[in-house]
C-alpha cells in the first residue's frame, strides 16, 4: 500500500485559533453587560452599534481521507473556510450586503486522490494556506440585488442542484470548467463579476457580466456574460436553466486564460422535502472542459443526486457523474462516468461525519483508466455566530 503522508498547516492553524479566540472574547462582555454600570452598558451599546452590519460569522473545517482500491491512501483539507456575511440599512428600502469567505487549507498533502471537482480556490492559490473563495458588496432593494466583487455564478443557481455529495460530484455540469474554480468561464466563482437577481416566492432570475483585463482579446465590456432562471411552481419542487458564453477567449489559453468559444448550457430539476432530495442536471457546452492533456473539447453531462434522511440525524445518499465529449472532438476515449453512494450522521446543525463509496469507469483519452475507483470517509465541523 503507498501511503501519502500529510502534516498539518501552522500557520493556518494559528489563523484559526486566534479567530475563535476573538468570537469567544467577543461574546463574553455581552454576558456580563447586566452586571456592569450604566455607564458601562451605555459604552458596550455604543461600541455594538458600530458592529451592526454583522450578521453572520461562520465557519466550516472539512476533513477527507480515502484508499483506492489498488491501496494509495490521502488525506486532504477540502475546502475549510471561514466567512463573514453582512447587512446593514442605508435609507429606507435599500440595503447595503456583502459577504467575505476565506478558504482556509489546515492540511498540506501530496496525494493521488482526487475528491469533488471544485478545487476550493482560484487558478494558482489551490495550494496556499489561504484562498479567495467569496468577496462581494451590493445593495438590496424591492426591485432585487444588484451586486458585484468575486461570487457564486447564476450558471451555478442550476448546477448546485445536484451537487450535494459530501466526497465527490460536481465534474459534469461545467460549474468547475478545466479543473478551475469556475471564474475564468464564469460558471463556478467568477471574479470580477456584476450580478443582479429579482427572486420572487415562485420565480427567479439573474443576470452576470464580467468586466476584465486577463487576454488579449479582452471587450469593452461583458467578456462574459450569464443568465439563469429558476421556477418554483409547487412547494419543494423547482426547475430552471441557465446559459453562460465567453467573449474574450483565445485559441491556445494558459490556465488562467479564457479558451475562445467557451459557452455552457444548464437545466434542472430539483425535489427536496424534509426527508427525501431528488435532483437532476444536463449540461451541453463548447470548449468548455479539457481532457487529462489539457485538449478543451464540446460535450455534454449530467449529475444525478438523490438523499433520504431518517432518524431525524441520519441519511443515505446516491448518484452518478457522467461527462460525455461529442463524438467529433479531438480527445480520443475521454468520458468521465461513476457513480456514488454514502451515509451521513449529523450531530449538529453544521457538523456531520460521512462514508462514501465512488465505482469509477472513466477514461482517459487513450482508452487506459482514467481515475481510480475510492472509499473515503471524511469530518464537517461548522460553526456560525
Amino acid at each position: 500500500m503507498k501511503i501519502a503522508f500529510c502534516h498539518v498547516n501552522f500557520n493556518g492553524l494559528l489563523f484559526l485559533g486566534v479567530f475563535l479566540q476573538f468570537l469567544i472574547f467577543s461574546a463574553k462582555p455581552l454576558q456580563a453587560q447586566t452586571t456592569k454600570a450604566n455607564d458601562s452598558t451605555a459604552s458596550a451599546v455604543n461600541l455594538a452599534s458600530k458592529f451592526d452590519a454583522i450578521t453572520d460569522l461562520y465557519g466550516s473545517l472539512r476533513f477527507k481521507a480515502g484508499a483506492t482500491f489498488n491501496g494509495e491512501f490521502g488525506m486532504r483539507n477540502q475546502s475549510s473556510r471561514i466567512g463573514l456575511k453582512l447587512h446593514t440599512n442605508i435609507t429606507k428600502g435599500i440595503d447595503a450586503i456583502g459577504q467575505l469567505e476565506v478558504g482556509v487549507n489546515l492540511v498540506d498533502t501530496q496525494t493521488k486522490i482526487v475528491f469533488n471537482a471544485d478545487p476550493g480556490g482560484a487558478v494558482g492559490e489551490v495550494d496556499n494556506i489561504f484562498t479567495s473563495r467569496i468577496g462581494w458588496v451590493g445593495i438590496d432593494t424591492k426591485f432585487g440585488q444588484l451586486t458585484w466583487g468575486k461570487q457564486w455564478s447564476v450558471y451555478y443557481d442550476i448546477a448546485q442542484f445536484a451537487d450535494a455529495f459530501y466526497a465527490f460530484g460536481g465534474d459534469a455540469s461545467g460549474a468547475f470548467a478545466a479543473g478551475t474554480d469556475g471564474s475564468i468561464s464564469g460558471t463556478g466563482r467568477p471574479a470580477n463579476a456584476i450580478q443582479y437577481r429579482f427572486i420572487h416566492d415562485y420565480f427567479g432570475i439573474g443576470l452576470q457580466v464580467q468586466n476584465r483585463f486577463i487576454s488579449p482579446n479582452y471587450k469593452k465590456y461583458a467578456d462574459v456574460y450569464a443568465v439563469s432562471l429558476v421556477i418554483k411552481p409547487l412547494e419543494n419542487f423547482q426547475l430552471g436553466g441557465a446559459y453562460s458564453k465567453v467573449r474574450d477567449g483565445i485559441f491556445d489559453p494558459d490556465p488562467t486564460e479564457p479558451r475562445l468559444g467557451d459557452e455552457a448550457m444548464i437545466a434542472g430539476v430539483q425535489y427536496d422535502n424534509r426527508r427525501l432530495n431528488v435532483s437532476v442536471t444536463a449540461s451541453s457546452f463548447t470548449n468548455h472542459e479539457i481532457d487529462e492533456n489539457r485538449n478543451y473539447f464540446s460535450g455534454y453531462g449530467v449529475e444525478f443526486f438523490t438523499q433520504y434522511r431518517f432518524l431525524e440525524k441520519w441519511s443515505v445518499y446516491s448518484g452518478l457523474n457522467f461527462l460525455q465529449p461529442k463524438s467529433d472532438q479531438p480527445v480520443g476515449d475521454y468520458t468521465v462516468r461513476y457513480v456514488d453512494a454514502g451515509a451521513s450522521y449529523s450531530f449538529s446543525k453544521n457538523s456531520l461525519a460521512f462514508v462514501e463509496i465512488k465505482l469509477d469507469d472513466s477514461k482517459n483519452s487513450d482508452g487506459t483508466a482514467g481515475k481510480n475507483s475510492i472509499f473515503s470517509f471524511g469530518l464537517y465541523l461548522g460553526f456560525e455566530y
